[in-house]
């Protein structure tokens, strides 16, 4: 999935020029061009005070920013689809563990246990959490920090 946007939907306001740093763009919005899951990413960097967020509309790239080894705390939430919800209604919750998975199809696959609890699944795995396989949790979210697998994220590294 891949958020766009289009040049004439860049912002107007006199107020983007005096916010950003050589070559940042503002965009009031922006779209999302499939229905998937999207990945809130706040994070401080080792020896920073500000919080710096970001959303990206992988778990493969969240992983390989974790891979950077260079924070000091992080916070990921899912924004889960409507059709993943019974209210058909999105919802936001930090994740708890991601853990990596193989589908019925033997191919990669993550889940996502959640601090609502709730566990959901990549929008692409083609099976249920009960039909997964080689399960090997890759993600700790406690309190502040986390702990990932060095393994993990040194392998994402090379993606």
């Amino acid at each position: 999935m891949i958020f766009e946007t289009r040049e004439e939907w860049e912002s107007k306001s006199p107020i983007s020029p005096l916010l950003a740093e050589k070559g940042v763009r503002h965009y009031p919005f922006i779209r999302v061009s499939l229905n998937c899951i999207i990945f809130h990413v706040d994070f401080i960097r080792k020896n920073e005070e500000c919080c710096e967020r970001y959303m990206f509309s992988s778990v493969s790239d969240v992983l390989k920013v974790l891979g950077q080894n260079d924070f000091d705390k992080i916070s990921i939430s899912l924004q889960s689809r409507r059709c993943d919800n019974e209210d058909n209604e999105y919802g936001v919750s930090t994740i708890k563990e991601i853990i990596k998975a193989k589908d019925k199809n033997h191919k990669t696959v993550y889940m996502f246990r959640c601090k609502n609890d709730k566990t959901y699944l990549e929008s692409h795995a083609s099976a249920d959490i009960e039909e997964l396989t080689d399960k090997k949790v890759i993600y700790i979210k406690q309190d502040d920090s986390y702990i990932c697998s060095e393994y993990e994220l040194n392998a994402m590294k090379t993606i």
